[in-house]
């Protein structure tokens, strides 16, 4: 019986009423003779375990501001003016320094410990100076301070202020307008010096930074000089520099 089934079904396959095999496929399952049955698909593991190509990882967004950490040091120079009083007298730098015309400049340097990230204790010194020389005439006037001071980084590059408390001092010599004999004039007194500005840190430079800043410094004098004509003095300093910690 079976052998004359063949002829049929031969005639069938040829007519295209069964499905022919394909050798894709594999062998035709008995128990699914019309080929319906999906073909038996790789396992999802095998996929997940074929090894894929290396990509650098790069972090989204800007870079976190810099931290401060350990001590610092800095220093900078830039340009100021000073103003000294007394006895309801006003003298200007030029005044000190002879009444001549001089380009005053300042320095400023500082050191000191990082107590969190967004706070700095240490030392600052800062300073105006003005030399002149005219006809033979030398002439220079100083007006600074020094001291502790204390600075708030919160957001540790970017503006900062801080503020110091220390010594004042003043000091002229030469061809001056308050003292024509020629004699030296030396004043120190308690100071107050406020400030700010702005650290511009670039990550690759490492622990290098611009520091642009400004400070307004008082001081009062003890003893007053030039027949009590200075009793105090007020500078204005604004600088350029670079700290490294």
């Amino acid at each position: 019986m079976c052998g004359r089934r063949w002829p049929g079904r031969l005639l069938a396959m040829a007519l295209g009423v069964l499905p022919l095999a394909s050798p894709a496929q594999g062998p035709v399952d008995p128990s699914d003779p019309g080929g319906t049955m999906a073909a038996p698909q790789p396992p999802a593991s095998a996929s997940a375990s074929a090894p894929q190509p290396w990509t650098p990882s790069v972090p989204e967004g800007p870079l976190p501001p810099y931290v401060h950490r350990g001590w610092y040091f800095g220093a900078g120079l830039g340009l100021g003016t000073a103003t000294a009083g007394g006895a309801g007298k006003y003298y200007s730098l030029e005044s000190l320094n002879g009444g001549r015309s001089v380009r005053p400049w300042t320095m400023d340097l500082r050191a000191g410990y990082t107590l969190r990230p967004d706070l700095r204790l240490g030392l600052g010194f800062g300073a105006v100076s003005s030399r002149s020389t005219d006809s033979g005439l030398e002439s220079t006037a100083v007006v600074g301070h020094v001291g502790g001071e204390l600075s708030w980084h919160p957001r540790g590059d970017g503006p900062f202020v801080r503020g110091e408390l220390g010594l004042g001092f003043l000091q002229a010599s030469g061809d001056m307008s308050l003292d024509a004999s020629g004699r030296e004039i030396s004043l120190t007194g308690p100071a107050v010096t406020l400030g700010g500005g702005y650290l511009l840190g670039w990550h690759r430079l490492g622990i290098a930074h611009l520091a642009f800043s400004s400070d307004l410094s008082w001081s009062h004098y003890s003893s007053s000089g030039a027949g009590g004509q200075l009793a105090w003095s007020l500078a204005w300093t604004a600088r350029v520099g670079v700290d490294v910690w």
